[in-house]
């Protein structure tokens, strides 16, 4: 009996690592459905900034893209202050900015608020958004897409006017 269980838990051991090895799945969710992003590229990127002597800015972007195209873009930008109006001010602007998104499938916000920082969220499947929507939210001037597809290039263009830095990441 002993026997048994002990081999029936090394059985179990083996699977599991068989498996966890073999499968690399990285997932997003995007409109409340799992992506699997692990047969993309994986770029993270960041930004900050000071906004005055008590709050500063952060930004982190996900980009996950094949070639030249993007697939998924999840952003995070965050502000950090000692002050509640400026929490309060940003998380009102965050709230007018999600506005404009409501109603677009694949277009995913998320507004976190706690005592020492206020952060937007938003997630972008450009494989499955509705493109002339989102360029008719936005405008087709200053902007990534190109043919009906998000370039890269053109958004590593922009955000370098914004201070952001990018490093290829090493998705496990």
């Amino acid at each position: 009996m002993k026997r048994r269980i002990i081999s029936s838990i090394i059985i179990l051991v083996l699977c599991l690592l068989i498996t966890g090895c073999n499968n690399k799945e990285n997932i997003v969710i995007s409109n409340g459905q799992k992506v699997n992003t692990s047969k993309m590229k994986h770029k993270i990127c960041k930004g900050e900034g000071t906004i005055d002597s008590s709050s500063q800015a952060n930004m982190l972007f996900d980009v996950y893209y094949k070639e030249n195209e993007i697939y998924l873009l999840k952003s995070t930008q965050q502000i950090i202050s000692s002050k509640t109006e400026t929490l309060d001010l940003y998380e009102e602007s965050f709230k007018g900015i999600r506005e404009h998104y409501i109603g677009l499938e694949y277009y995913d916000t998320e507004i976190k608020k706690n005592e020492t920082s206020v952060e937007y969220i938003q997630t972008i499947n450009y494989e499955k958004i509705d493109i002339d929507k989102l360029l008719s939210i936005e405008g087709e001037n200053d902007n990534i897409i190109e043919n009906g597809k998000a370039k890269l290039d053109k958004w590593l263009t922009l955000s370098k006017q914004f201070g952001v830095k990018c490093e290829e990441a090493e998705d496990v």
